[in-house]
């Protein structure tokens, strides 16, 4: 019983520094991005309506000034991509990577970023450029 109890403090104890770390790390790359909307430099061709949505909510998530709106629109940009990558087809179109991308490198979710632009560096080898600005401000 003394054993569960230690551990469960110990867990406690480390989980929460852990938790604020990551907490950090999403704020500080979050804080690295931009404040207007810039669209694509590279040439991205193709995606149906829902990539275009994908689009327009994270335009809206980077261009809003209330947070729960950000939030929202970062939640409906992701949720419609990858809609759009499971059941419509547009899995081997490169801009629907690239929002993605650009949306979780928005909520702060580097890993998720990474995937989703070596995705859309495989199908526009010309965004290879676009995306390494991307991965270099929040590397910095």
């Amino acid at each position: 019983m003394r054993k569960v109890m230690l551990g469960g403090l110990l867990f406690a104890a480390v989980s929460v520094p852990l938790a604020a770390q990551q907490d950090g790390i999403t704020n500080r790359v979050k804080g690295a991005l931009d404040t207007k909307f810039i669209d694509a430099i590279c040439p991205l061709k193709g995606g149906d309506f829902r990539v275009g949505s994908g689009k327009t909510y994270l335009k809206t998530a980077i261009e809003a000034t209330v947070p729960e709106i950000q939030t929202r629109a970062l939640n409906d940009g992701q949720r419609v991509i990858i809609d759009a990558i499971t059941n419509s087809g547009q899995a081997k179109i490169a801009p629907a990577w690239y929002y993605l991308g650009r949306i979780y490198l928005q909520k702060g979710d580097v890993v998720g970023a990474d995937s989703a632009f070596t995705r859309a560096e495989e199908l526009a080898p010309p965004c290879k450029e676009d995306i390494g600005k991307y991965r270099y401000r929040v590397w910095a």
